[in-house]
């Protein structure tokens, strides 16, 4: 009975550390900016994204060419990201070319965090390019 409860104490503590230590590692990385997306309703969705600047414009990283909120961009490239606490308008725009360029970026900038979630996450990043609008959408 005592080995029973040690291996469920054990798969506890996996099921409640480890989410929250994923989530404070990813957190606390470097600066998070918040993407507003909105889906065919106009409902808008928030999605916390690490964020870099390249060639003058704001960049994020969707981990991998199925993420939900990439697939909103595709139907509706009008965002809004809150950064520092401001929500500012945005169009997003999905740019392979700079692969390579906004991944070693996100290295330089998030360092282990970027490295484990590259680990977790696999897949094909694809980065966004930020471009200011004037208006909310």
């Amino acid at each position: 009975m005592d080995r029973v409860l040690k291996i469920l104490a054990v798969v506890a503590c996996v099921v409640i550390l480890y989410p929250a230590a994923h989530f404070i590692l990813i957190e606390s990385a470097g600066e998070v900016v918040t993407l507003t997306t909105y889906d065919a309703d106009a409902t808008p969705h928030q999605t916390h994204l690490w964020v870099v600047e390249h060639q003058g414009h704001s960049w994020v990283n969707a981990g991998t060419p199925d993420a939900e909120w990439l697939a909103r961009i595709a139907r509706n490239p009008q965002v809004e990201v809150t950064r520092d606490g401001a929500p500012e308008p945005f169009r997003a725009v999905p740019d392979a070319t700079q692969k390579d360029a906004i991944l070693r970026l996100m290295r330089d900038s998030y360092g282990f965090a970027d490295v484990y979630v590259r680990a977790v996450v696999g897949g094909d990043p694809v980065p966004v390019r930020l471009e200011p609008r004037a208006e909310a959408p």
